[in-house]
């Protein structure tokens, strides 16, 4: 049977045991932060006030409302220098759209 291919077949049980490799128990990567810039310290502090350091989904809508961490149009857009563009596309099926904000430098 010339240019026929048989059909691939997967390796058993024992022939993926001599060709795994050994599995072996890696340490744990340590999770440090940066250290952060001294100047942010004082708003930090102020945002934990109002904040908690972990943010659930439930917490978005609350966020988004409260004027404190609102930005004006005017400050993305950097005096000019970045367009603001607010789009919608759509969400997953039998979810409301999805609202974006694009800034992108001008020119």
């Amino acid at each position: 049977m010339t240019g026929h291919l048989a059909p691939a077949r997967r390796p058993g049980p024992a022939a993926m045991a001599k060709i795994a490799p050994p599995e072996t128990e890696e340490p744990p990567i340590p999770r440090t932060h940066p250290p952060l810039d001294p100047e942010l310290a004082a708003v930090l502090a102020v945002v934990h006030d109002h904040l908690s350091p972990t943010i659930t989904a439930e917490d978005i809508e609350d966020l988004r409302a409260n004027p404190m961490f609102a930005v004006p149009d005017e400050a993305l857009t950097r005096n000019g220098t970045v367009h603001l563009q607010n789009l919608s596309v759509p969400g997953p099926p039998g979810a409301p759209d999805i609202s974006l904000l694009v800034l992108k430098p001008v020119g």
